[in-house]
């Protein structure tokens, strides 16, 4: 099964943008293995 991605973003404080990658189903954390949906870029 293909899992869908999109880049997506949410508004933080002082008018700054955070963005991350959202993930269709969930896939494993890399070091958890829990399900997650997204992985934010900290750029």
């Amino acid at each position: 099964m293909a899992t869908k991605v999109k880049l997506r973003q949410r508004k933080i404080s002082k008018g700054r943008q955070s963005l991350y990658l959202d993930f269709y189903p969930a896939i494993p954390h890399p070091e958890t293995g829990e399900p997650t949906r997204r992985e934010f870029l900290g750029l």
